[in-house]
């Protein structure tokens, strides 16, 4: 997930010039996951920022603020309803060959990681941003 650049049209976009999700408001990132979580997909997700302002951060400068965006991103995604005709009726199938119990097995972890980092199922995204 990223953020396209505020100042230039999306057919001009630079290739290496996103930020990350939510930043600028260009890119719906909070959109596309919320889509994604409607179909039931479950797939590791990640942030591809290529900006040049983080050359000046430190490690963990840089991670944090890739964590807080992607918590935000999530948290936004978490209690934004899209269209059904958006989503559509097809069901959809993670993976045929997930070992049995591997849904309840994410689930859990999910529950531990919100716990450790005191995020609430049902808070806003300005919430958790603060």
């Amino acid at each position: 997930l990223n953020d396209s650049t505020a100042s230039v049209t999306r057919r001009a976009q630079p290739e290496f010039d996103r930020d990350v999700p939510l930043r600028n408001g260009v890119s719906d990132s909070a959109g596309l996951l919320a889509g994604l979580m409607q179909l039931g997909v479950k797939c590791p997700v990640h942030v591809e920022s290529f900006t040049r302002r983080f050359m000046i951060k430190t490690t963990d400068e840089a991670i944090a603020e890739h964590k807080a965006a992607m918590d935000l991103c999530f948290d936004a995604a978490e209690i934004r309803t899209l269209p059904q005709d958006l989503i559509g009726t097809q069901p959809h199938i993670n993976d045929p060959h997930s070992p049995p119990g591997w849904d309840e097995k994410m689930q859990a972890e999910l529950a531990q990681y919100r716990s450790r980092h005191g995020l609430n199922k049902n808070a806003s995204p300005t919430a958790a941003a603060s």
